[in-house]
């Protein structure tokens, strides 16, 4: 979708095709649509790999509006959020100043940018980055979407009142199970649909445990060791396990 600069999309998040739409996917993106339609905040909880990223994306390109990603790093500066949101809805780095003509410049580009934004490992950010994003949400009014991500982001949200009560809609993203990894797995790769499906939890018990993630990329692998328009043998999934594991996991 043109309006989306997918270079600022983390590779995670980009699959090609529909994503698959898990029990826990589609359940987020009924209600993450709501949540686009006034411009509200919402919270996504889940371990990493489980499709939370892609969620937003796809919801954007549905609503046929922006999407901009921020992956909050481990120990954020004080700064970052804001840095990291300039640089992902403008395209380039945040210009230098103070911390006041900084979050001006920041208030002033989202107040016509009406995307979703999404501010990815946000039980990183300590109480003044949530305190800047409630600024940012209510200085304009409501002009995008906020979608909060992490793992135990709802119990960081309970660290600062203010963000939380906010909060529109929260979801929480679980690992696959039982016959949607099947589902999964065969809509990342049509040569899974003929792979008996004790195979597929093999490999899922030895390598994917249920992450969308690792699903993906044990998609890719099979495309790059030639498996694309036949059917994908235990053979297959077992080399796929040990060009990744370098041959730890039978």
């Amino acid at each position: 979708m043109a309006l989306t600069n997918r270079a600022q999309i983390p590779l995670s998040a980009l699959l090609p095709g529909t994503p698959t739409s898990t029990p826990s996917f589609a359940a987020a993106h009924v209600k993450m649509r709501a949540v686009a339609a006034s411009r509200r905040i919402m919270a996504i909880d889940g371990q990493p790999g489980t499709g939370k990223s892609t969620c937003a994306v796809y919801t954007a390109d549905v609503e046929k509006v922006p999407a901009a990603v921020v992956t909050m790093t481990h120990r954020p500066a004080p700064l970052d959020v804001l840095r990291y949101t300039y640089q992902a809805v403008a395209g380039g780095p945040a210009p230098e100043g103070s911390h006041y003509a900084l979050g001006n410049e920041v208030r002033d580009l989202l107040a016509d940018w009406k995307g979703i934004l999404v501010i990815d490992e946000l039980q990183n950010c300590k109480a003044n980055a949530l305190q800047e994003l409630v600024w940012l949400h209510e200085t304009t009014q409501g002009a995008f979407t906020l979608v909060v991500v992490g793992s135990g982001v709802h119990a960081a949200l309970h660290q600062y009142p203010q963000l939380r009560s906010r909060v529109m809609a929260f979801a929480t993203f679980e690992r696959l199970k039982g016959d949607h990894v099947l589902t999964a797995a065969r809509h990342l790769h049509p040569g899974l649909v003929g792979t008996p499906g004790r195979e597929i939890h093999r490999h899922d018990a030895l390598f994917a445990h249920g992450l969308m993630r690792d699903w993906a990329t044990t998609a890719t692998w099979l495309r790059a060791l030639g498996v694309n328009d036949r059917t994908v043998t235990a053979e297959d999934l077992a080399a796929v396990r040990a060009a990744i594991s370098a041959g730890d996991a039978a």
